[in-house]
């Protein structure tokens, strides 16, 4: 399916074009075999972090994944891996509004991916970013 198709089938929305290229990246570490894990706040106990666990099954995107306009960040674990190792994807949102800083990494790894994208470069101009699904061609 397309990004178009499976941000609209999960209710998901952007505000701007560097949401939906987040998206895009999010996706492809999905398609990748990753899976998104989240904070689980509803088992908070008090004095104690919530657990993180798999996104529940329907869920692409963590609750609350884009609040922050200038950062986004995604957590994984790979299927096929042990538990203990975790990666991380960060996009941040340059001054200009434009750019995107990607940062790629996992836990106890020196090495990661960084990268700046040109969100614009990415996204279908003009499109309707509030309404789920919009944002990018498929």
């Amino acid at each position: 399916a397309s990004l178009e198709a499976r941000a609209a089938a999960a209710g998901v929305s952007f505000r701007a074009p560097g949401d939906a290229l987040a998206f895009a990246l999010h996706v492809f570490m999905l398609d990748a075999d990753f899976q998104c894990v989240a904070r689980d706040r509803s088992a908070a106990m008090p004095g104690f972090a919530p657990p993180v666990r798999e996104l529940p099954r329907g869920r692409v995107v963590p609750e609350g994944w884009n609040d922050d306009p200038a950062s986004i960040t995604f957590s994984y674990r790979r299927r096929d891996a042990a538990r203990g190792r975790s990666y991380t994807l960060r996009c941040t949102l340059m001054e200009d509004g434009e750019r995107l800083a990607v940062h790629a990494a996992a836990t106890g790894d020196e090495r990661a991916a960084t990268d700046v994208l040109h969100a614009p470069a990415f996204v279908v101009p003009g499109a309707d970013l509030a309404r789920p699904g919009a944002g990018g061609g498929g």
